[in-house]
């Protein structure tokens, strides 16, 4: 359902920078305009979405959320960012405080955050933590301490979000050069998926989003691209090539190539070097 009251308890309304924290920042919020409170959620689980984005930071307890493209635990040791018109559901375990920061406005964060919705928190993230939990409450209720709060918050959300996206491209390269110089062995999507220091998960995610393939057809192809070298080159039997291109046997090499460039390895060498 569409709920634009991020907390069950509240009214609903469009997050704002009050007026004070106007005069006492100079401008609103970095991001767009933010609001931010402290709040706790109940154990029976509620599904809703609204307009604007939002952050979740775990003073303590745990909240679990779910959308269509993934499911989560946010604790202390991760942040949570929802982008607008998400449906999510959500439904915390034990007694809980959460730092909610309800922003409004662009920025490349809310989009690259949709990709994933669920970021571990970095020593910054964690610092800021331990700083809003010393607090003492009357400071919540200065406009301009929440409204600061928020920007140090989204600052350091920001950089997380950034670091991973820059690594991603990393990640891929360093998956791609690994099928590259180990193809001709056996080895396994968890494999490279360690190489790349990824989970599958997200492997398979980085191989969709750059290459619009999987990783194990990458994988196939380089031992396909090689096979045909060294038919075409080399006076090795099929066999051979086979087992030295990463394939459990001819048969394996003979289903590939058909399925690829429709001629078997023999046609292929044939075609491709009559006089060998």
């Amino acid at each position: 359902m569409r709920d634009d009251a991020l907390a069950p308890n509240e009214r609903a309304e469009s997050p704002a920078v009050p007026q004070a924290a106007l005069d006492r920042t100079g401008r609103v919020a970095l991001f767009g305009k933010q609001r931010l409170a402290v709040r706790t959620y109940a154990a029976r689980p509620l599904t809703h979405s609204h307009s604007f984005n939002q952050i979740i930071l775990p003073l303590t307890g745990t909240l679990h959320l779910e959308t269509g493209a993934w499911s989560r635990d946010v604790t202390t040791r991760n942040v949570a960012v929802i982008s607008a018109d998400i449906e999510h559901a959500f439904s915390a375990m034990g007694d809980n405080r959460f730092i909610v920061i309800d922003v409004q406005g662009e920025a490349a964060i809310w989009q690259a955050a949709r990709k994933q919705g669920v970021f571990q928190s970095d020593a910054s993230i964690r610092g800021l933590l331990e700083f809003a939990r010393s607090s003492p409450v009357w400071l919540y209720e200065d406009d301009g301490f929440r409204t600061n709060l928020g920007n140090l918050f989204l600052y350091s959300l920001t950089g997380i979000i950034q670091e991973k996206e820059a690594h991603e491209p990393r990640a891929l390269l360093a998956a791609t050069e690994f099928m590259r110089l180990r193809f001709g062995e056996r080895i396994s999507i968890q494999d490279i998926a360690e190489a790349a220091n990824v989970s599958e998960a997200s492997l398979h995610r980085l191989f969709a989003i750059w290459c619009n393939i999987s990783p194990a057809k990458h994988l196939s192809r380089l031992r396909l691209e090689h096979a045909q070298t060294l038919l075409s080159s080399s006076r090795k039997s099929i066999a051979q090539i086979a087992v030295d291109c990463g394939f459990s046997e001819q048969s394996a090499l003979t289903r590939a190539m058909v399925r690829e460039t429709g001629t078997t390895p023999a046609v292929y060498r044939n075609l491709s070097r009559p006089h060998l």
